[in-house]
């Protein structure tokens, strides 16, 4: 393989080819790392228990994180390299404050295109709680969002019959094109008292055609399930994907100490599409397999096109499966498609073949908290039928040394692009070992996915700064592009690329050595302890080849005065 450097960096040149090496396990799937840290997000205002971290949305290139105790929300805009997320910079695009102090803004966010709601769970109205809707202004590059600015359009309240308990509106928000859902656990009139309900509002654009700046959300309908039940907790997590409605109710007990979810679909029951011919009407009530009553099921959701996941004593995912009539939402049924894991994960996120959970308390991997990352492995026969199968290819565990307890690692999660997104609501940084007096803060720590033929092993050996990072980027083919890219290493500091066609894993300068020394080439990183590397996949290489690669720098900052990357590994077809 022949590389060029960028920059001022030598060529890396003849790394050589030699016979298949094919290391069980990844023909099969490819791992992922534990541990490949490229960023992490703290709060600009820094308010001791801000739990900044405890609710993150994201489109596009766009990040929402919610800091409810700090009663902030932070836009920020990712720019950088695509692939790439040794060079990520997520700037802060705008920052949100609650219009009053002491109302929980930012406990739940939503965000799709030129919209973003807010929810506040307390703090307005007697403590009913407030959704506050902003809209996009570009004030700078058309196209560019990262000189966008966001304003406030409105200000939405729990609106209910006369005799209602409004409470917690706003503490469970989602949006999908002119819908936008807002659960609550009020009450209403003659009813058990708690059972929740769901708010739809849609978007109605009767003013200026074109100009957003004068829409308004209307109130269109209240959701209840056919069984209402007391302290039902009817849409305390919802997931919203226009015709779909999928809405938690962790509290019902109809299956004793179950909890359900219940699916609405969106139909048209009249001559037009106005907002008076479509209605939201349950569809499913979706409980639980048997045996796994009492595991909080209806507590988190994420919907991902056909499929979700949810907990149910470990992490299960559900497939919408088409029993009738073709086209034909009204006969179709939810079955349980595959379990996932047996930890009962508190955090979902669902996005094609990768799925993250989180689970924000102390674990076997870690007293902090930990977050697990799935890969789909294809269709696999259980004797009887065809279900998804997935395999476990990753814990993620906090970074660092941690004074004042657990971080809750894990609050929130989201897998955007290559990454995985993880809230830590308890973290505290920038104080000496063993103070706690000034926060926690909360973080967002930001962790690469290994795509396509790449995958990691997790022995990264930490630098005063954290956990260096080699990532691999393009595919297997003949003369495709190829690019590695270093991150955290020292400051225009020399590092070796150590390149070998075995895995070794032998004990080295206080870490491990991943792969056999076949060759090694120095490098210069630069001023941002980056080094990126490019050049072409040669042609000839025998199928099932794998390339083992890592970084090594000295450090005075590391134990025995080195640092290391983790192990990156590349599989010819």
């Amino acid at each position: 393989m022949t590389y060029r450097a960028r920059g001022q960096v030598p060529a890396v040149r003849g790394l050589r080819r030699v016979a298949v090496g094919v290391v069980a396990g990844l023909l099969f799937v490819e791992p992922v790392a534990a541990q490949c840290i490229t960023g992490q997000l703290s709060p600009q205002l820094l308010v001791p228990g801000g739990q900044f971290g405890l609710a993150l949305a994201r489109h596009g290139d766009e990040l929402l994180v919610g800091s409810r105790k700090s009663a902030t929300v932070y836009v920020r805009n990712r720019q950088g390299t695509p692939g790439d997320g040794t060079d990520d910079i997520w700037s802060v695009q705008t920052l949100l404050l609650a219009p009053s102090p002491g109302d929980l803004f930012g406990t739940a966010v939503a965000i799709q295109g030129d919209t973003l709601a807010v929810g506040a769970g307390v703090g307005f109205a007697a403590f009913t709680g407030s959704v506050f809707i902003y809209r996009r202004v570009d004030l700078g590059r058309p196209g560019d969002p990262g000189d966008d600015t966001w304003v406030l359009a409105a200000q939405l309240l729990a609106e209910l019959p006369a005799g209602s308990i409004a409470n917690l509106f706003g503490y469970a928000v989602a949006i999908d094109g002119d819908w936008l859902a807002v659960g609550s656990k009020s009450t209403l009139p003659g009813m058990p008292p708690n059972h929740g309900l769901v708010h739809m509002y849609r978007r109605d654009a009767a003013g200026t055609p074109d100009d957003p700046s004068d829409d308004e959300w209307v109130l269109h309908s209240l959701l209840l399930p056919g069984e209402v039940e007391a302290s039902q907790d009817f849409g305390a997590a919802l997931q919203l994907v226009s015709p779909h409605l999928l809405i938690g109710a962790p509290g019902s007990v109809l299956v004793p100490g179950s909890g359900a979810l219940f699916h609405f679909r969106l139909q048209n029951e009249g001559d037009s599409e106005g907002p008076s011919d479509v209605v939201w009407v349950e569809h499913a009530r979706i409980a639980p397999p048997f045996g796994y009553a009492g595991y909080g099921f209806g507590t988190a959701v994420s919907l991902d096109g056909d499929r979700f996941l949810a907990r149910a004593n470990g992490v299960r995912e559900y497939r919408r499966d088409d029993k009738g009539t073709p086209d034909d939402l009204s006969d179709d049924v939810w079955v349980m498609e595959a379990t996932l894991t047996d930890v009962n994960a508190s955090t979902f996120s669902l996005v094609g073949d990768f799925a993250l959970a989180g689970l924000p308390f102390s674990t076997p991997q870690s007293f902090h908290g930990a977050a697990f990352v799935f890969r789909r492995t294809g269709v696999v026969s259980d004797g009887t039928a065809e279900r998804s199968g997935w395999m476990q290819v990753a814990t993620l565990t906090p970074p660092g040394s941690f004074p004042g307890g657990p971080v809750d690692f894990g609050s929130a999660v989201l897998l955007m692009d290559e990454h995985a997104l993880v809230g830590e609501t308890g973290f505290h940084f920038g104080l000496p070992a063993g103070d706690s007096t000034s926060g926690p803060y909360g973080a967002v720590t930001i962790h690469a996915l290994a795509q396509g033929p790449w995958s990691f092993t997790d022995v990264a050996l930490a630098n005063g700064a954290g956990k260096p990072c080699l990532l691999g980027s393009g595919p297997v083919q003949p003369e495709s592009p190829v690019r590695l890219t270093v991150g955290g290493a020292p400051s225009w500091g020399m590092l070796a690329l150590v390149a070998g066609l075995s895995q070794v894993d032998l004990p080295f300068k206080g870490g491990v050595m991943v792969p056999a020394v076949d060759l090694v080439s120095w490098q210069v990183a630069d001023e941002d302890g980056r080094l990126v590397l490019e050049g072409r996949w040669p042609e000839g290489v025998p199928s099932g080849t794998v390339l083992h690669l890592q970084a090594w720098m000295p450090d005075i900052t590391g134990p025995q005065g080195f640092s290391a990357t983790n192990g990156l590994h590349r599989i010819a077809p």
